[in-house]
């Protein structure tokens, strides 16, 4: 079974980031939600770059080993 590259795993992992926030987002529009609840339950801004230095340093370890 092929293993998918740590760059499709990055970007699997943005992509359900987007989509919970995007939810989040269409919730607070419609009402069902208030603006904190949408602070407290989104992934921060800086998650994107968290999650592309892991991979860098993962990518990076890999290759040493």
């Amino acid at each position: 079974m092929k293993q998918p590259a740590p760059y499709e795993i990055q970007s699997y992992i943005l992509l359900a980031i987007h989509k919970h926030n995007a939810a989040l987002s269409a919730q607070l529009d419609a009402g069902d939600i208030e603006y904190d609840q949408l602070l407290r339950s989104a992934f921060p801004a800086t998650a994107y770059s968290v999650i592309a230095e892991g991979i860098e340093r993962s990518l990076g370890e890999y290759h040493e080993a």
